[in-house]
């Protein structure tokens, strides 16, 4: 298990996270990814919060950018589970 820890946007108190095994942190960042591309979050924006959190480990935002096209155009969701990694 990985340990991170990382301040804040909100507090400028440590927040210390444990991360899970590779394909639940996978599972992860894509939860995020389709959650706040819904809510119309800008993909250079979702990097930067992703970054936050996972560090080094964060995909890149040319990922991200490719992960909300596909979600924008309907082929990737929890709705159709179709695969990404």
């Amino acid at each position: 298990m990985l340990h991170l820890e990382h301040t804040d946007a909100y507090s400028s108190h440590p927040v210390h996270i444990e991360m899970e095994e590779f394909s639940d942190v996978q599972f992860k960042e894509r939860a995020v990814i389709e959650y706040l591309t819904a809510e119309k979050v800008p993909p250079f924006e979702i990097q930067r919060r992703m970054q936050a959190v996972y560090g080094d480990r964060c995909v890149d935002v040319s990922t991200i950018r490719r992960w909300v096209r596909r979600f924008k155009d309907g082929e990737l969701g929890f709705k159709n589970k179709t695969p990404i990694f």
